[in-house]
C-alpha cells in the first residue's frame, strides 16, 4: 500500500482586525472613489434628463423624450435667415434686423462690427465721403462703430426691413423722413452708446455702441419685434468646377481713399475687401471683411439745397435701373426694381426672372450712373498649352 505523505504546513497567523479592516488600503479607496463616482454619475443623468427630457404637459400629466429624439429635434431647430438666407439656430435666425450708421473716413477705419452684419450698404455721402449701413441679425457684435449721421437713402433702405434705424444726428431732410415715416428710431442716447477719445482723432469719429445695447434700447422704446419685410430667393453656392473666373471688380467712388475693390477666392468662394490699397479689416476681430453677393446698383442723385442747412444731395431709391450682381465668380448684368419706400429692391437678369443669391453676406455697392466699376478676369498662361 502506497502511503501520500502530505507536507506539513505551519499553521499561518491569523491576520488582526486592523489588517482586516484596512489590508489593502489602495485598493479599498480606489472601490469607495469609483462608488462614489458612479453615484454621483448617476444621480447627474437622471437630474438632465428630468430637466430636458421629461416635460409636463398642459394637463398636469408627464411627457418622456429620448435622447435621440430630442438631438434630432436640436439638428432640425437650424433655420433660414431672412436677411441673407444663411442657416442659423431657431432663436436668433429671425431676430428683428437692426440698421447702424458706420462711417468710412480715414480716421475712423477700422470700423468695428461690419463683420457680423448680414447686409452692408455703401454709398458715396457730400465730399465723396463713403458710409455704411450694416444690417444686423442673428449675430452679435460686442463693438460696433464708429456710429455716424442719418441721411435720406439710407432710411429710404433700413424701411426695406422694417428695421431698426441707429444713428447719431443726421441730415435736416433725413431726419425729417424718420419722423414722417415713423422710421423705429435709435438716436445717439446715453447709456447705450460711448465715446472711446483717441489721441488727434476728432470726436466724431469715436462714438461706438453695441448690437445688444441697441436691442435694449429698441426694447425700451417698446418698439414691435416682429419684423415685416420680403425676403430675397436664396440658392446654395455653385459646385468649383462651374465656378467663373472674375478675379477682381474694382470700384472708384472718389479719391484714392475710397477706392474699392473685391478680390475673388474661388476655393472658398467668397470675396475679400480691399480699401485704398489695403484688405479691409475689422478693428475688434482682425479678420479681413468677405461677401458672398455683391451688388453693383446705378442709381441716379441730384443735389439739393436745405434752408438753413449745408448743401447735400439725394439717390432716387425708389424706380428702376441698372445691376451688376457678382456671386460664384461671374458677372449677372441686370436691373434693379423697387415701387415704394418701404418695397423690398428686386433684382431680374436679362430675361426677366428674379435673381437668386448665394446664402452668406451680402454687400450694396451703390454707385452714381458716372462711377463705372472695373471687373477684371483671371487671365490664363499660354505658355504650356
Amino acid at each position: 500500500m502506497k502511503i501520500e505523505v502530505k507536507p506539513q504546513v505551519e499553521n499561518a497567523p491569523k491576520p488582526s482586525l486592523k489588517m482586516r479592516l484596512f489590508g489593502d488600503k489602495q485598493k479599498k479607496i480606489r472601490t469607495i472613489s469609483c462608488v462614489i463616482v458612479g453615484i454621483v454619475a448617476i444621480l447627474l443623468v437622471n437630474t438632465i434628463y428630468a430637466k430636458f427630457f421629461i416635460k409636463e404637459n398642459s394637463d398636469g400629466t408627464l411627457q418622456k423624450t429620448s435622447l435621440l429624439t430630442s438631438l434630432k429635434k436640436t439638428e432640425e431647430k437650424k433655420v433660414e435667415s431672412p436677411l441673407s438666407g444663411v442657416l442659423y439656430s431657431e432663436s436668433v435666425a429671425k431676430k428683428h434686423p437692426l440698421g447702424v450708421m458706420i462711417e468710412n473716413h480715414p480716421d475712423a477705419r477700422p470700423q468695428s462690427g461690419l463683420d457680423k452684419a448680414e447686409i452692408v450698404y455703401e454709398a458715396i455721402t457730400e465730399g465723396g465721403i463713403t458710409r455704411f449701413l450694416g444690417i444686423f441679425g442673428p449675430r452679435e457684435a460686442d463693438e460696433v462703430g464708429p456710429v455716424r449721421s442719418a441721411r435720406t437713402f439710407f432710411v429710404s433702405w433700413i424701411q426695406e426691413y422694417d428695421g431698426y434705424y441707429a444713428h447719431a444726428g443726421g441730415s435736416k431732410d433725413g431726419l425729417a423722413q424718420i419722423t414722417s415715416d415713423n422710421v423705429m428710431d435709435l438716436p445717439h442716447t446715453t447709456g447705450y452708446f460711448e465715446r472711446q477719445p483717441r489721441a488727434g482723432i476728432a470726436s466724431e469719429h469715436t462714438l461706438y455702441t453695441s448690437i445688444a445695447n441697441l436691442y435694449k434700447l429698441a426694447e425700451a422704446k417698446k418698439y414691435d419685434t416682429n419684423a415685416s419685410f420680403t425676403s430675397l430667393q436664396f440658392k446654395d453656392d455653385e459646385e468649383l468646377a462651374k465656378r467663373g473666373a472674375i478675379e477682381k471688380i474694382t470700384i472708384p467712388f472718389s479719391t484714392e481713399s475710397y477706392e474699392v475693390q473685391w478680390l475673388y477666392d474661388k476655393t472658398e468662394n467668397i470675396y475679400k475687401r480691399v480699401m485704398a490699397g489695403v484688405p479691409h479689416k475689422d478693428k475688434t476681430s482682425g479678420n479681413q471683411l468677405t461677401a458672398k453677393n455683391i451688388i453693383i446698383q446705378t442709381v441716379a442723385r441730384a443735389p439739393i439745397a436745405l434752408p438753413g442747412a449745408k448743401p447735400t444731395f439725394k439717390f432716387t431709391t425708389e424706380g428702376s435701373g441698372k445691376a451688376i450682381i457678382m456671386q460664384d465668380g461671374q458677372k449677372v448684368e441686370g436691373t434693379w426694381k423697387k415701387s415704394t419706400t418701404s418695397e423690398r429692391t428686386k433684382f431680374f437678369d436679362s430675361t426677366g426672372a428674379e435673381i437668386k443669391f448665394n446664402r452668406g453676406v451680402f454687400w450694396y455697392e451703390i454707385v452714381p450712373p458716372e462711377v463705372t466699376a472695373t471687373i477684371t478676369e483671371k487671365t490664363v498662361s499660354t505658355e504650356n498649352l
